[in-house]
């Protein structure tokens, strides 16, 4: 359904079921329906809560009204009777365990945001955007159109444990893919504007993103902490070419708020979605989250010709 999508669909998409939602997007479910609250991503009611619980009855399952095939109750016997009861007969006793917790807006997030990359264009889009606006819930930032995200026939094969390995192959498949001038072009850059951005969770991360892209032998500008301190990396970043930056949200806003860190050449920024061992990832980590969205909006967004990539 992703190319089905208007521009304006994003921005009333809900945050859903998370098992569904990408399947809502890519497999031709129903459209989002709109809502008239502020926090127009977010802001869920009962019955979307209960679906998310999977509390929520399902009208084409049978046993009651609409045609269905389950049993016809007798006429006479009181609701919640067993079939074939005589008139009087009490209910069975009903479980009154506990009901499950609703699940917060944030715990929504997080767990829509596990494997995100594998999912299609249309996925990508509607969570990054229920991202910024739950970072920014009181300015309602206008939802990112699709066409501002590039994805890979890679990602249907790409899963956790694989991640790493396919990296190169991803890459690739986008900003060095032959239509792209291919790995030639990497020794051909000359501007001091990166070519792709890869932001990741952590500096540790980060020294695995570089080991990664040791293949391609190419100069790599570094921005993270326990690398240089932001000065010492501003000062490589504006003497040095790079035609790949790799780094973590808080420096590399701090380097673009300096202006050191420029995106007028930038094809792509790569957001590495690698989770950690609680399922976390870069845009749902609380010490990540609030840094990358203001970079993309700040820096990512006003760049006509960078796309964004979720892998």
């Amino acid at each position: 359904m992703g190319d089905d999508f208007s521009d304006d669909d994003y921005g009333d998409l809900l945050v859903s079921r998370p098992d569904t939602l990408t399947a809502d997007l890519e497999d031709g479910g129903a459209k989002p329906s709109k809502t008239h609250d502020s926090q127009y991503i977010l802001d869920h009611d009962n019955d979307l809560q209960d679906l998310a619980e999977g509390e929520a009855e399902d009208p084409h399952k049978g046993g009651g009204g609409g045609g269905g095939k389950g049993k016809k109750r007798e006429a006479d016997a009181p609701a919640g009777a067993p079939a074939g009861a005589p008139a009087g007969a009490a209910p069975p006793p009903q479980n009154k365990g506990k009901k499950a917790k609703k699940q917060s807006n944030e715990q929504l997030l997080i767990s829509t945001g596990r494997s995100i990359t594998s999912k299609g264009l249309a996925a990508h889009a509607a969570f990054l955007n229920a991202c910024l606006i739950s970072t920014f819930p009181t300015d309602k930032p206008a939802p990112l159109p699709h066409s501002k995200f590039v994805t890979s026939p890679i990602q249907t094969i790409t899963t956790t444990q694989n991640l790493d390995a396919k990296f190169l192959d991803f890459l690739r498949s986008t900003v060095i893919s032959p239509n792209a001038g291919g790995a030639k072009r990497l020794k051909k850059h000359r501007l001091l504007s990166p070519l792709c951005i890869v932001i990741s969770s952590s500096a540790k991360r980060s020294c695995q993103v570089l080991r990664n892209l040791s293949p391609l032998k190419t100069h790599v500008a570094k921005c993270f902490t326990k690398n240089m301190n932001a000065d010492e990396q501003a000062k490589a970043l504006r003497a040095t070419p790079s035609p790949f930056a790799v780094g973590s949200p808080s420096r590399l806003l701090k380097l673009a708020q300096m202006g050191a860190l420029d995106l007028g050449g930038c094809e792509m920024v790569l957001l590495d979605c690698f989770e950690d061992a609680k399922g976390f990832n870069v845009l749902t980590l609380r010490d990540t989250q609030k840094d990358l969205c203001t970079f993309i909006r700040e820096f990512v967004v006003p760049s006509e010709e960078c796309k964004i990539a979720l892998y």
